[in-house]
């Protein structure tokens, strides 16, 4: 797929061998202390000095060696202007929490520029609980989960992290004048170990189309518990990583989704497709373009993009117990939708193509949806109703 949507356009990696660079970085880097970090106590100078020589792979002389380490401290780095002799310098009483900056530091002159009211009027207007219910790239949620009581079973340096990047699913508009897709928005992070399968990297995806079909109903009334878990009903799903459909077959009624996939990309001359299982296919055996765009799919037509965004190797901070890989590190802080007539209850329900409303489509909430579309248990016009899966069902 890279002739067709060439990596350079998406600012992409070249293909990184996850397992042969880390197994190589763990050797080098076998303790988890850092070589600057060491004391004297630890390694003695001509051993420290012979050591970074190594790591440097150059051929240098012993004092030429000895020569770096004494004048190219980090210390000597300083900047024009700096003071180099009061440290640390003293906070000022009067700081400005927010800005962190002492208010005696702007004049007169600059509270007057615009741009310096607008922050100020922003600041006392800003409300956290805002910035936590709105769509903000910035702010995202940490999720926590639970250190196991059993003694850890990895060992520092001997595995790698990964982050990948999932995005909520997107419906590409293939008639659109543009002749484009919706915008596209980061939905959670995911940390995995090289040890972690692909098939475990799916079932920590989360997506509402798994907990709920959404399913056209003849009123508010009906039975939703023979919709609910779609995950059980339709197993089926792939991940699609440089040109290969990873299949998942671990349920007896999964299908094929890349089938029909892969004959039509031959009719259309498409090449070097391929499907394989996703089981046992280990995270540490890919060879993925960091910061390109990959594909899961599953319910039939839910397309989430993730990337591949960064990976390191395990060290004493992080948690080293294999059993809490792959988990959930952030998730977006995105608001419920709202009911569309009242916009003061969570929207439960979908009414589609009303001829009584002024959109295609509306977000409704129960009250609402029985009030307005229901006249003693019967449709008043013409629509469509389909239950709406978000957070406020799932939890």
């Amino acid at each position: 797929m890279e002739e067709i949507y060439p990596p350079e356009s998406y600012g992409a990696s070249n293909r990184f061998p996850l397992k042969e660079y880390f197994d190589e970085f763990g050797r080098v880097f076998v303790t988890d202390t850092p070589i600057s970090a060491q004391t004297d106590d630890d390694i003695n100078e001509t051993e420290y000095l012979l050591e970074i020589k190594e790591l440097m792979g150059v051929e240098m002389s012993f004092n030429d060696i000895k020569h770096l380490s004494d004048s190219c401290s980090i210390d000597l780095l300083t900047c024009e202007g700096e003071n180099t002799k009061v440290f640390p310098i003293e906070i000022p009483e009067n700081i400005n929490s927010s800005s962190k900056l002492p208010s005696t530091y702007v004049t007169s002159d600059e509270n007057n520029l615009a741009v310096n009211k607008c922050r100020q009027e922003l600041e006392m207007q800003k409300n956290p609980m805002q910035l936590c219910l709105g769509n903000k790239r910035s702010y995202h949620k940490r999720i926590e989960f639970p250190i196991p009581a059993t003694p850890p079973d990895l060992e520092p340096g001997s595995d790698f992290l990964i982050s990948i990047l999932i995005h909520k699913p997107i419906a590409f508009k293939f008639f659109n004048a543009k002749n484009a897709s919706e915008k596209l928005r980061f939905n959670h992070e995911i940390v995995a170990l090289g040890q972690n399968t692909l098939a475990e990297l799916r079932d920590t995806i989360i997506c509402s189309s798994d907990f709920g079909l959404c399913k056209e109903v003849e009123s508010t009334s009906d039975d939703l518990r023979e919709l609910a878990d779609a995950r059980s009903k339709y197993p089926s799903g792939f991940i699609f990583i440089d040109n290969v459909f990873y299949n998942d077959f671990r349920d007896p009624n999964a299908i094929d989704y890349s089938t029909p996939i892969m004959k039509w990309a031959k009719e259309k001359k498409v090449k070097h497709l391929s499907s394989k299982d996703i089981q046992n296919v280990q995270i540490s055996s890919l060879m993925p373009r960091f910061g390109y765009p990959y594909l899961y799919m599953h319910q039939g037509d839910c397309e989430h993009l993730f990337v591949f965004a960064d990976a390191r190797l395990l060290d004493s901070r992080d948690c080293l117990h294999s059993q809490c890989y792959p988990h959930v590190l952030k998730l977006n802080r995105s608001a419920n939708r709202m009911c569309f007539l009242c916009t003061v209850s969570f929207a439960k329900w979908i009414c589609v193509g009303s001829d009584r409303l002024p959109q295609h489509k509306v977000f409704l909430c129960t009250d609402c949806c029985n009030a307005y579309n229901y006249l003693d248990g019967k449709k008043m016009g013409n629509f469509k109703l389909y239950p709406y899966y978000e957070k406020h069902v799932m939890l």
